[in-house]
């Protein structure tokens, strides 16, 4: 854990640009319309009264569970090194919900697992049914806190079995996410984000591993997260803003040309390559093809 503990935690400009972004797109995944600027200030200042007159253009709930998410976020970072338990998933779950409309329509799902069978997107029968959720979150407790040298692979696939649990009425990808990142930190395993930009991909990984039992996809995708992180996080102090907005639009639109990024900020050839070879330099992009065709995507290590 030193290496990312000193990377993260220990650099205040890195952690909220970290901790801001994650919160947001955890957030936007799950149909919050909140915009960054907005999550930024909720997360932020998580004491203040927060639906004000700005904020009022957004529902009650998604206003409140952004802010709660940043809480519960502070939350599972001052538990690093401790055993996951149930109870402390179910104080995360109370947390995300606290304030909201939601609770009151579900005092008894409110930090507790779920009494009812759910739907989940499109997927049929993705989510186990209600009455085996207390044996699976048991033995999955067990296994995530079972000592080894856990790697990535691991994380990809304890994060498909939680979500096929799926042990809350609502909130589970948030808390999964939450979890991957507490796995990753404790363990020395380059974190990263599930980004908005890229949630079709990320759900279609889930469906492929209920699908087949393979969490493959899921983990090939968590492996170009973490090449992003590395480069906007690990390094961020050292970096303009063009270029961290190169890797968002590549994120998003899987490849880029020399002519798109002149466009984007208005700049000439000379200034588009200097930005390219800065990329290519620290291995974060990779080119393909020649001339006239010639285009870069993100690198997978």
């Amino acid at each position: 854990m030193k290496k990312i503990e000193l990377n993260i935690l220990k650099d205040i400009k890195i952690w909220e640009k970290f901790k801001n972004d994650f919160t947001y797109h955890s957030s936007a995944i799950e149909g919050s319309k909140i915009n960054e600027k907005d999550n930024t200030k909720l997360v932020n200042n998580p004491t203040q009264k927060i639906i004000s007159q700005e904020l009022k253009e957004y529902l009650h709930d998604e206003v409140y569970e952004n802010r709660n998410l940043g809480i519960v976020f502070d939350k599972m970072i001052s538990e690093l090194n401790k055993p996951f338990t149930n109870q402390m998933l179910l104080e995360w779950h109370k947390i995300l919900k606290n304030e909201t409309n939601w609770s009151i329509k579900y005092p008894e799902s409110v930090g507790k697992f779920r009494k009812m069978n759910v739907d989940v997107g499109d997927s049929v029968n993705f989510a186990l049914s209600f009455e085996f959720i207390s044996e699976n979150m048991k033995n999955f407790i067990d296994d995530i806190n079972y000592p080894r040298n856990m790697t990535i692979d691991d994380v990809a696939e304890f994060h498909c079995r939680f979500e096929r649990i799926h042990p809350f009425l609502d909130g589970n990808g948030r808390i999964g996410r939450l979890i991957m990142l507490k796995q990753c930190i404790e363990n020395n395993i380059t974190p990263f984000i599930i980004n908005n930009n890229t949630k079709d991909e990320y759900i279609n990984s889930m469906k492929m591993y209920h699908q087949t039992g393979l969490w493959s996809s899921l983990l090939e995708y968590c492996k170009k997260q973490q090449q992003i992180f590395k480069f906007t996080y690990m390094t961020y102090e050292h970096y303009d803003e063009r270029i961290t907005n190169i890797i968002s639009y590549l994120n998003k639109h899987k490849s880029i040309n020399r002519n798109k990024i002149e466009k984007m900020f208005n700049i000439r050839r000379t200034a588009a390559l200097f930005l390219i070879n800065k990329l290519l330099k620290n291995n974060i992009i990779v080119s393909l093809n020649s001339g006239r065709h010639q285009v870069y995507i993100l690198k997978i290590k």
